[in-house]
């Protein structure tokens, strides 16, 4: 089943144009990557996809229901299964692990004391960050805060996670850490749609790789092996990175 399929989707900022008739599909319980070079419009993409952009053309369907065009200027019930996980992980600074990862229980689930605590405990288990609860953002590394942040997506139970580049900020300890941590979700059967530059991580954790150059999605190449509409500007950028 499609959880994300996406149609024709274009966008324009003034003369510049950042998404150009882009279509493609993800998969229930795939992690699909899409990598290229700067300016290529992966993050555009991304934000239209978390709904912080609006489209000038095109459709998104989320779990077979129309995202966009919202209708009557509200977002659909679906975009409560997504999650999202930013570059800088805004994590709120003045808060501890533990009260980050309640918030959204809290102010949008509206959940008991009780459910928070358990839900709080279980995802710090997971991820073997248990240790962490009391601390505070300035005391984690950048590895760390990348896992909270990926832990406070998953308090809300999203069936989609989004990941904007989520290795720009860690060192190769880190990326390991968060590999596994990838892995353990893509085995519990979550749907993940990663934005990266980096080819190697993006290797080791996807499906199937989509290259974007000049706005438009160009070439797909699958992991297994089995590649696909490869040329000589997929094959340079992927020996340059």
């Amino acid at each position: 089943m499609n959880v994300l399929k996406v149609n024709h989707l274009s966008k324009a900022f003034g003369e510049t144009i950042a998404c150009r008739n882009v279509s493609f599909t993800l998969d229930e319980g795939e992690t699909l990557t899409i990598i290229g070079p700067s300016g290529s419009g992966k993050s555009t993409l991304l934000r239209l996809l978390m709904g912080l952009e609006n489209p000038d053309s095109g459709e998104i369907e989320l779990f077979q229901e129309v995202y966009y065009p919202f209708k009557k200027r509200a977002k659909p019930s679906s975009y409560q299964k997504i999650g999202f996980i930013f570059q800088e992980f805004n994590l709120f600074d003045h808060l501890n692990v533990e009260d980050n990862m309640k918030l959204a229980l809290k102010v949008v689930q509206k959940k008991s004391k009780e459910e928070q605590n358990k839900r709080v405990k279980h995802l710090l288990a997971m991820l073997d960050l248990e240790n962490k609860r009391t601390s505070y953002p300035s005391q984690l590394s950048g590895g760390q805060k990348q896992r909270i942040a990926i832990l406070r997506a998953l308090a809300l139970e999203p069936k989609l996670l989004l990941l904007d580049e989520p290795t720009s900020a860690l060192d190769v300890e880190s990326i390991e850490d968060l590999i596994n941590a990838l892995q353990l979700l893509k085995k519990d059967g979550y749907s993940l749609l990663i934005v990266t530059h980096d080819i190697e991580f993006a290797k080791r954790v996807s499906s199937r790789l989509l290259f974007m150059e000049n706005a438009q999605i160009h070439y797909e190449v699958q992991i297994d092996g089995k590649k696909s509409m490869m040329d000589e500007r997929l094959l340079k950028f992927l020996k340059k990175n």
